[in-house]
């Protein structure tokens, strides 16, 4: 059954578009790619199970910190770029309860308010990094993930191409 729609313009240029990028992109291996934005990010471990450790820097942490650290705050009116390295012979801090963290780095789905963003398209996910890259640890990378059990999209996608597949068919027998 063949029904008609009436869409604006800028829709149908839309739709044509998204299309053509949805046809010519490389769909990494997966038949309905939706592309999402990933970062690096600290994933606490419980102590001595992780592959980094750093020195705390919450509100009062401070007081947890070893004696060398506690006078090196103290001589330079709390400036903490002036600690030494929690592993270095000058700091005891991790052997101070309270005083550090252990974490391993993980690439992970973006957080902060993008952790659902999903994109149809690689191009627009690129760009969007890229426009929006100081939202992301170290800027972010562009990862593929499937929809092919989303019940929801996986029909959308396809109406984006046969619409614009539609609209270029009628355009030619046209001319």
């Amino acid at each position: 059954m063949t029904k008609t729609i009436e869409i604006s313009d800028e829709t149908y240029e839309f739709l044509c578009r998204t299309a053509h990028e949805l046809e010519t992109q490389n769909n990494r291996h997966t038949d309905t790619p939706i592309f999402r934005i990933y970062e690096t990010q600290k994933v606490e471990r419980r102590e001595g199970c992780g592959d980094h450790v750093e020195r705390l820097d919450y509100d009062g942490a401070e007081e947890h910190y070893c004696q060398g650290c506690k006078d090196i705050l103290e001589s330079t009116d709390y400036d903490y770029d002036q600690l030494p390295e929690v592993f270095s012979d000058a700091c005891d801090c991790r052997y101070s309860d309270g005083a550090t963290w252990t974490f391993d780095k993980e690439l992970l789905p973006a957080s902060g308010g993008y952790d659902g963003v999903a994109f149809l398209t690689e191009k627009a996910a690129e760009e969007y990094r890229q426009d929006n890259d100081y939202h992301f640890n170290g800027s972010g990378v562009v990862y593929a993930e499937s929809a092919f059990r989303n019940h929801e999209l996986k029909p959308l996608i396809a109406a984006i191409k046969e619409i614009a597949a539609t609209g270029a068919a009628a355009s030619e027998g046209e001319s």
